[in-house]
């Protein structure tokens, strides 16, 4: 039987090495083309961002939450699969010809049409990736997306090494959804290139449209925030948007997108004991804060040299758009586990209300602060960040008797901890760093960060300390819980 400690350790690592490989290709790439040449595939990956879901339609968590599932419930899955990206690359065809009509000079119409060559390649590992999943075979499925991000790096930079412009991100694209066949290989044969059946489909479309859809009104807004910025502000402020928003996520997710599916699995276990279960949430809440928390708080005050120690001066006005993004990424964090939570119930027509809801307000800021300033933008989208904080916590307080007041008190140790690992290389770059170069007070400021985070949680006996040593034993085989 998988070990979840290790299945935990295993997709983390995998997750962060993934994160970090994006993040280097990104700094690679702004080093290479120009803030207007990225804004250009920028542009034609709004398309792609807003069919997401739908290429994804949360195949993997439908497979994990059923009780069970034979090959025919595969089939059903499949044709899912297939219908759910069939409908995406319709979409971002008709994307192409309205680009086409508004940016004449075609650049934009050609990174959008090689990216969508991965439509058609990624209905067949869905399933087979779906069901590793059930299964716990996570070290697997980290593998496969370590290789893919791999992948779409070697292949993007090394077209842009030929000459290629904008259009190289997009065939790195396409090289992601190819690695992801390796899926295939760690299934049963009787699991591999399934037949897609619409017998049975209904039950699939039942959980994932819903599901889907909550996802996709989040990513609508995600999706239109360049496109909106590039509008008025021009290609290369969308750009720098990007690129700030590219940071503070892999601050925010490092963890967070690898142990997802793992959370919605322990949930699942839990369902039926209400008390275990608010224990389990408030535990996986204060883990996952007392991780992402420091990171943020430090990356909201070192965006400054790490800007400028990444992409260069060119770059600089990414710095102040990631200490507000970093913001955003607080709040939301604070509450990041209560869909996996939602859906573990079933309750995925309550995430497409409560998602759809959220991005109304959300939808109407970005409108108005597009005309004003890209600052604007990324403050309006951490005011949004709060509103959100707040309409989760009564709805986690509604249908899990999780009060508001035990929500805040599974925080306060990651608050501390963030407060320190931010504010004290902050101020011991402030007393010390005067004349400092960029890299050095990055340096000095990440250095320091590295000694207090520890020191902070050991001050305040943040459950993150034992939990480490919890997932230390799991690595040497103990079968254990999630929390």
């Amino acid at each position: 039987m998988a070990k979840v400690g290790k299945s935990v350790i295993q997709s983390s690592l995998a997750h962060f090495g993934q994160l970090a490989i994006s993040l280097g290709l990104v700094v690679a790439v702004s080093r290479i083309l120009s803030p207007e040449a990225v804004g250009v595939f920028l542009m034609a990956y709004v398309a792609i961002l807003i069919v997401l879901p739908l290429h994804e339609f949360q195949i993997q968590s439908f497979v994990i939450q059923r009780q069970q599932i034979d090959r025919l419930g595969l089939r059903a899955v499949s044709f899912a699969a297939w219908a759910s990206s069939l409908v995406a690359l319709a979409v971002c065809l008709v994307a192409a010809a309205l680009f086409k009509l508004t940016y004449p000079d075609g650049a934009i119409v050609e990174c959008l049409l090689i990216a969508c060559i991965g439509f058609l390649i990624r209905p067949f590992s869905v399933p087979a990736a779906a069901v590793l999943a059930r299964n716990m075979r996570y070290g697997v499925l980290s593998a496969i997306k370590l290789w893919a991000a791999v992948g779409r790096a070697v292949v993007t930079l090394g077209l842009l090494a030929a000459g290629f412009g904008p259009e190289a991100l997009s065939w790195g694209l396409v090289a992601e959804s190819v690695v992801g066949l390796l899926a295939l290989r760690y299934v049963h044969s009787e699991s591999r290139l399934i037949a897609p059946s619409p017998r049975g489909s209904r039950e699939v479309f039942d959980f994932c449209v819903p599901y889907s859809g909550a996802h996709l009104v989040i990513t609508l807004s995600t999706a239109l925030t360049p496109l909106l910025i590039g509008s008025f502000q021009g290609l290369a402020m969308a750009a720098f948007f990007n690129r700030a928003r590219t940071v503070t996520q892999f601050f925010r997710s490092s963890v967070e997108g690898a142990i997802q599916p793992i959370v919605l699995s322990e949930f699942t276990k839990v369902r039926h004991d209400k008390a275990e279960l608010q224990r389990v949430y408030l535990r996986a809440t204060s883990l996952l804060t007392g991780l992402a928390w420091p990171s943020l708080a430090w990356l909201g005050f070192s965006a400054g040299p790490l800007t400028l120690t990444v992409f260069g001066e060119e770059w600089a006005m990414v710095a102040p758009l990631a200490t507000l993004l970093a913001l955003g990424g607080l709040l939301y964090s604070a509450t990041a586990w209560s869909a996996q939570l939602h859906a573990a119930f079933g309750q995925s027509r309550l995430l497409l209300l409560r998602d759809g809801l959220l991005q109304l307000p959300l939808l109407l800021i970005l409108f108005f602060t597009a005309h004003m300033s890209t600052l604007a933008v990324a403050g309006g989208m951490a005011v949004a960040a709060g509103l959100s904080l707040a309409v989760n916590l009564m709805l986690v307080r509604r249908h899990f008797g999780i009060s508001i007041a035990q929500a805040i008190a599974s925080l306060d140790k990651s608050w501390w901890a963030a407060a320190m690992t931010g504010g004290i290389p902050y101020a011991l770059n402030l007393w010390v760093g005067e004349g400092l170069s960029a890299p050095q007070a990055l340096a000095l400021m990440a250095a320091s960060a590295a000694i207090v985070w520890p020191f902070a949680l050991w001050l305040t006996r943040h459950p993150l300390l034992d939990e480490a040593k919890l997932q230390w034993e799991s690595l040497r085989g103990a079968d254990r819980p999630l929390a």
